[in-house]
This record gives C-alpha cells, structure tokens and sequence, in this order.
C-alpha cells in the first residue's frame, strides 16, 4: 500500500487494469530512505508506434525526480523508466549525504564555518 498517491494518465490509449496495477506495483516498489515522496505522477502516451512511459517524483524539500522512455512495447517502457527513475534516486541520495556530511564526516553540527573552510583547504 502507498503512503502517497500515485496518478496514472494515458494519452492516446485505453489503460488497461492490468497495466494500471503494473504501474502501481513498480512506481509503490521505489524506496527513497531520506528523500520522501509526496507525489507521483506517470504519464503513459502512444506516438506514432512508439509506447512512452514518463515518471515524475515530487519529493520533499522542492526535489522533482523524472524519467522518460519510449520503445514498442508499454511494460517494457514501464520497466526502463523505473530504473531510470532508480538511478536518479541513488544519484540524489549520493548528494543528499554529500550535503549533509554523511559521506566524509568532514562536516558536523558542532564545526564553525571557519573549521570548514580550513578542511576545505587541506
């Protein structure tokens, strides 16, 4: 069950219910630890034999993660974007910590800016 809601829209087709529960299953089995989703939207499109998934994320703190994908086939469309999506939520968590000091420990709640800048400098 998600603790977000999730908007599916198709464009120039009918969205099957088999398809509406892939969606859900993929987009519910994303985990983003520190960065919280509040929002996602999928927007499903046919272009001219091409089947298009685009995922967008609204995450906490104003973070918007999206991805786009276009082959013949819908699920594998669906699929492609959902490791898309996976590597951008790894890339974000990456800097998340980067930010926050997690990641070198050089930066903590108790070091003045000047401490930072003098490790900076080293």
């Amino acid at each position: 069950m998600t603790t977000f809601p999730i908007v599916i829209a198709a464009r120039h087709m009918h969205l099957t219910d088999s398809m509406r529960r892939h969606v859900e299953a993929k987009v519910d089995s994303l985990k983003l630890g520190a960065l919280r989703i509040t929002d996602a939207k999928v927007v499903l499109d046919a272009q001219m034999g091409v089947q298009v998934a685009e995922i967008i994320l609204y995450c906490a703190h104003h973070t918007t993660l999206e991805a786009k994908t276009g082959t013949d086939n819908l699920y594998t469309s669906v699929d492609l974007t959902i490791e898309k999506i996976k590597r951008e939520i790894n890339r974000e968590k990456a800097l998340l910590e980067r930010w926050q000091g997690r990641a070198t420990g050089r930066y903590s709640p108790g070091r003045s800016c000047h401490e930072v800048e003098c490790l900076l400098d080293l």
